[in-house]
């Protein structure tokens, strides 16, 4: 698809397009920001306007997005036109989707996998009891945002109570390495299949792979048909027996033998990040991720041995050598402003402005100036409560961003993508 690059600067209501995000099958995705309020939005827009077919499944988009509200899926704000092309607006979430971080990590912790997989499900629960079946969960469709939020995107082959039927009979929607036997052989999809998507979509974080792949798109229809996968403990001997059964269940070949409903496999997941690591505290249980915990901490268990080395040295010559030595009482060393006394692991953080330059400030002290270009970056500790405030002359303070750093996120992080309010 050619992108249109005349649409940036234009205006969709008080939305200007400042930046182009992508382009899929129906349109191109844009970064736009609200003259008024200074809101950071996302601005869909249908650059194929003369099908009719196209506009109706975008005005269907537009509607069931509208129709939701819930923490972990994308808000809708607005519909409007651009030159006679349709556009929704809705919440920008900057940040990773699943599949990128998949990428970058090969395979996610499994405190952080259940965390992520927990959000998904309560969203999918939500829309289901509205009536509404997603039809395209994969791991590209779930935004990770930079403090710990996780969204569901993409409602653009959604079907709810009212949608008009607009797939032909026979027809296949969504996406292929996702699908569920049902749906491949008669394009027929209910809740339970999505319920099969979120169980590729778990065994996709714990192994890095989805569980049916082939070559040629007839291997993979086999696949898929036959059910068959290799186990997840397979490919990662650290995968959990309760993980391992929501898969199995969730990847049923008749929908009959999956869960029933996204509320039951919540139960079942509910129990599941009982025992597991909660992302929020970084504490693991026994039997999950004890290799990646060893390595996270690596630094403060070498520490603690080289003390107890220490200890035992000064012990052995305090015994051997007579009198006590008078040893002089250190002085506590000076922390610096921008990285905290915390036993935390250490954390890149980073800042950016939609537009313009301005300060940075953190607990009351400046720490350098960020903007569109140079986002400003800045140490912090698993564990520090941070609070940010930023000034540029001619605009209103931006008011404080706090947030605790967590030790699930990766060693850079986006704070948050700030556009400035200009002074009345």
């Amino acid at each position: 698809m050619v992108v249109r690059a005349g649409l940036l600067n234009s205006y969709v209501g008080d939305f200007r397009l400042v930046d182009f995000l992508g382009a899929g099958g129906m349109g191109e995705v844009y970064r736009a920001v609200n003259t008024r309020t200074g809101l950071v939005a996302a601005v869909k827009v249908l650059t194929e306007a003369t099908d009719a077919g196209l506009i109706e499944r975008f005005t269907n988009e537009a509607r069931i997005q509208a129709s939701i509200q819930h923490p972990n899926i994308a808000r809708f704000y607005e519909f409007h036109q651009l030159n006679s092309q349709p556009c929704i607006v809705m919440e920008y979430i900057h940040g990773q989707t699943l599949a990128e971080r998949i990428k970058a990590l090969g395979r996610l912790p499994m405190s952080e996998t259940v965390y992520i997989f927990q959000c998904a499900v309560e969203a999918v629960a939500h829309i289901h009891q509205l009536g509404i079946v997603h039809r395209d969960i994969k791991s590209n469709n779930l935004k990770l945002g930079p403090t710990g939020e996780v969204k569901l995107l993409d409602f653009g082959i959604a079907k709810s109570e009212s949608t008009s039927k607009m797939t032909r009979t026979g027809g296949v929607v969504g996406t292929l390495q996702y699908l569920s036997p049902e749906q491949l052989k008669g394009g027929l999809a209910d809740a339970r299949s999505d319920l099969w998507a979120l169980g590729i979509m778990l065994y996709e974080m714990v192994t890095g792979h989805v569980p049916f792949e082939a070559d040629t798109i007839g291997g993979l229809y086999e696949k898929i048909m036959k059910g068959a996968h290799t186990p997840a403990c397979a490919l990662n001997p650290m995968v959990p027996r309760e993980v391992e059964s929501i898969v199995a269940r969730c990847l049923k070949k008749k929908p009959g033998d999956r869960y029933q409903s996204a509320r039951d496999l919540l139960q079942d997941v509910n129990r599941l990040r009982a025992t597991a690591a909660s992302p929020q505290s970084g504490v693991a249980q026994p039997g999950f991720d004890l290799l990646a915990l060893a390595k996270r901490f690596w630094p403060l268990l070498a520490g603690v041995a080289a003390f107890a080395v220490a200890a035992f040295v000064l012990l052995a010559y305090l015994v051997f050598s007579g009198p006590t030595p008078v040893v002089p009482t250190p002085k506590t060393p000076t922390i610096p402003p921008t990285v905290k006394a915390s036993d935390g692991a250490a954390k890149t953080l980073e800042v950016q402005l939609t537009e313009g330059t301005a300060e940075v400030w953190r607990d009351g002290v400046m720490i350098g100036t960020a903007s569109a270009s140079v986002p400003l970056r800045f140490p912090a500790r698993v564990g520090d409560k941070v609070s940010l405030l930023l000034k540029q002359e001619g605009y209103e303070d931006m008011s404080p961003a706090r947030f605790t750093v967590e030790p699930y996120w990766s060693d850079v992080r986006i704070v948050g993508t700030f556009a400035m309010k200009r002074k009345k």
